[in-house]
């Protein structure tokens, strides 16, 4: 058995842990009551507020023990979202429990101790891993607070200890709600101004439509939609996948210097999909070195580097310029003194073929001078340069 799940195995999630927050009244109980089927754990009492149509089942809490057996029970599973209505008030709901089971956790002014706090988030995680278990989708709602840092200030979720911090990590999405002019918005992007978080590729920032045509916010604009844009993505891993193989197929069938440029000329007639332009580009780039071909910039076209130097061999300028590089270098080594090699490179048929191959712009020439070079520093090895030569 495999214990690694592959890209193409791996299954689209239509379960989804998000968290609303923002200013009083802009109707984030009601927003959040537009996901999927869902049943609310009202610890804010506020279902009564939200209009009768979009009422939804809901749990009006007075105890946390109220919270642990209905979520213990049978009673929410023909539902598909779970709503905490607020996060706030559920940490407030802990914090007593915690404190009826140990009242040395409060201080006598009501204030949580160190060690009380510590009991709050044991309870509080506890209860995420209860509410993941239950295979639903989770959406928390909570009030705004205020940050200061420096001279800024910036919204976040109103929630004390440190649950905030412990939620955000496990949520797909955090949106800040809040009315611009008449008009409901939500962002999903932090800035400076607000903490959010976009792990579902929303749109940074939507204005929320009323409710003439029901409430369906989250099911359509969420849910639906990010479910649509993962298969699509599944979707195209898949043909991703099987655009490699067919591009790792049909290079390493490559062996002749008119195939590659047959299939060089064919390249960019494959529809893309993500990087595979680059993989295509360096695996033929590989093969090409394997093959022992190169790319002729001028010619645009890929040759044989045995079929270059074979031609190169048999061009009369090529073995001109050998020879002569030779002949010079062999009159160079046989040179006993700096007034021999000055005399050698003073006479006027090693000037002018000297001048030759430097217009040739070749090695042949950068060799050549090189040797000088060798030569001048082992027959005079104060003097750095041979006059006349460069």
């Amino acid at each position: 058995m495999n214990l690694l799940t592959t890209p193409q195995e791996l299954k689209t999630s239509q379960i989804f842990k998000g968290l609303i927050y923002g200013q009083p009244g802009v109707g984030k109980s009601t927003l959040a009551l537009s996901a999927p089927n869902p049943v609310c754990i009202d610890f804010d009492k506020g279902m009564k507020r939200v209009e009768p149509q979009f009422q939804t089942p809901s749990l009006q809490v007075e105890t946390y023990q109220e919270v642990l057996d209905l979520l213990n029970s049978d009673e929410i599973e023909s539902f598909e979202t779970i709503v905490i209505d607020t996060l706030g008030k559920l940490i407030d709901r802990i914090g007593d429990y915690v404190a009826a089971e140990n009242p040395k956790f409060r201080q006598g002014n009501g204030t949580m101790t160190m060690q009380g706090w510590g009991a709050i988030k044991g309870h509080f995680l506890n209860l995420l891993k209860l509410l993941e278990s239950k295979n639903k989708s989770i959406i928390f709602v909570a009030h705004e607070s205020e940050e200061k840092s420096d001279d800024k200030t910036i919204k976040r979720p109103d929630c004390s200890g440190s649950a905030r911090k412990d939620i955000v990590k496990e949520l797909d999405f955090m949106g800040y709600m809040e009315m611009a002019g008449n008009k409901r918005t939500i962002s999903f992007s932090p800035s400076d101004k607000f903490y959010a978080k976009n792990s579902l590729g929303l749109n940074e920032y939507i204005e929320i439509p009323n409710t003439a045509k029901g409430n369906v916010f989250i099911s359509e604009k969420i849910v639906r939609l990010t479910v649509q844009r993962l298969q699509e993505q599944s979707d195209l891993r898949v043909q991703y996948d099987e655009l490699k193989q067919l591009i790792n197929s049909n290079i390493s069938e490559l062996k002749t210097v008119e195939e590659v440029n047959n299939y060089y000329q064919e390249m960019g007639k494959k529809d893309p999909i993500w990087d595979s332009v680059f993989y295509e580009k360096k695996l033929l780039a590989d093969r090409i070195k394997e093959l022992d071909i190169e790319f002729n910039k001028e010619s645009k076209e890929f040759e044989s580097i045995k079929e270059v130097k074979a031609s190169e061999e048999h061009d009369p300028e090529v073995k001109k310029e050998e020879m002569l590089y030779q002949e010079i270098k062999k009159s160079i080594e046989d040179c006993g003194s700096v007034e021999e090699l000055e005399g050698l490179l003073e006479g006027d048929d090693t000037k002018r073929d000297v001048n030759w191959l430097r217009q040739l712009q070749n090695d042949s020439y950068i060799l050549l001078m090189e040797c000088v070079e060798d030569m001048k520093n082992l027959l005079d090895p104060e003097d750095n340069i041979v006059e006349g030569v460069c």
